[in-house]
């Protein structure tokens, strides 16, 4: 992404609510409806379609209205004396960790090992000790739910990993606790799940599929024993 200062005309632009400038980017930049956006605030968040800025003047000095714009060049163009006005401000996840888009931000996630079986309340403890704003993430996709349930070579596929979904009651309905996810997409049973009496929820590595198991047990289930959680966190 450009980004500058400057001003704007616009025709085709909606802004995003809940969304800073500093998510706006990321974003704007997986989004394939979104070429350029804007913003007059650092809480604020426009998004345009091919064509949305009809007209762009920039700026030598910082004013109210920031705007970036997509490119695929490295470098800023040659043509333009701005130079020193263009960066690229996307931001990445440290150590080639993975990074999600969510409806308002974006988060790295990484799917932790334990030694031992561990519980829920263990597994929530893990991703805040691995990061001060870590927790237990859920799942948006399919795709997601695919690539995290992925074998570990060390450990084979007889585990599962712990994963933001949980029930208030017993027979209640399951839902995601990750404060970053909207919606209750991805979620794909195994045969027999959930069960009656379990109100949290792994993913089967192998599989791809989710089970019910409880919150506090204190041994390995009889297959798919939780020895994984998956972290996200915000990214700075």
């Amino acid at each position: 992404m450009l980004i500058f200062y400057g001003s704007y005309g616009y025709a085709n632009c909606t802004a995003q609510a809940g969304v800073t400038w500093d998510n706006c980017i990321d974003l704007c930049y997986a989004s394939s409806n979104c070429y350029s956006a804007y913003s007059t605030s650092a809480s604020a968040c426009n998004f345009c379609g091919f064509g949305g800025l009809k007209t762009i003047v920039f700026s030598s000095s910082e004013t109210p209205t920031i705007i970036a714009i997509k490119s695929d060049a490295t470098t800023c163009p040659a043509s333009q004396d701005l130079t020193t006005e263009y960066i690229n401000q996307i931001r990445y996840c440290v150590d080639g960790l993975a990074k999600l888009i969510r409806p308002n931000n974006a988060v790295c996630v990484q799917r932790l090992v334990y030694t031992l079986f561990s519980n829920k309340v263990e597994s929530n403890q893990k991703c805040a000790n691995f990061k001060p704003n870590g927790t237990v993430l859920g799942l948006q996709t399919d795709a997601e739910r695919t690539n995290f349930a992925g074998v570990n070579p060390t450990y084979g596929s007889n585990m599962s990993v712990w994963i933001a979904l949980q029930r208030s009651t017993e027979g209640g309905d399951f839902e995601w606790t990750d404060p970053w996810l909207t919606g209750t997409g991805s979620i794909a049973w195994a045969s027999g799940h959930p069960l009656s009496g379990a109100r949290c929820a792994t993913l089967q590595i192998g599989t791809a599929l989710i089970q019910s198991v409880s919150c506090v047990g204190t041994s390995c289930p009889s297959s798919y024993c939780p020895k994984f959680v998956l972290c996200g966190w915000v990214i700075e």
